[in-house]
């Protein structure tokens, strides 16, 4: 899997790029035909909250093309990107379980025509 990081006003350290590559790279432990994955790393003044970081990451499956995005603010930015990977399997969860179920309705109406 490629993991494309991205820094908006925020300087992107390798400590920090190795940290994202490893978190997003063992979200294929729950989807293995994830294709490639984009992170978003991003640091903005909230303003109420001071300095905040937002993380976003979208993967995209082999597989049917699909897209399955999550994102997260926090006042840190390890935080936020385990939060957002956190949400992410969150969502790969519900995606195979729906893909599952389409799958059971698929060889059901199969059955049936027989």
């Amino acid at each position: 899997m490629q993991v494309n990081i991205r820094a908006k006003g925020y300087e992107l350290t390798d400590e920090m790029k190795n940290y994202a590559d490893e978190k997003v790279g063992n979200v294929t432990k729950y989807l293995s035909d994830i294709k490639e994955a984009h992170v978003i790393l991003e640091q903005e003044t909230h303003h109420n909250k001071g300095d905040v970081a937002h993380v976003e990451i979208s993967v995209h499956s082999a597989i049917g093309g699909e897209v399955l995005m999550s994102e997260d603010t926090a006042s840190d930015m390890h935080e936020a990107l385990d939060n957002a990977v956190g949400k992410l399997k969150h969502v790969i969860e519900r995606y195979k379980g729906t893909r599952n179920q389409v799958d059971k309705e698929a060889v059901r109406e199969l059955r049936e025509t027989e």
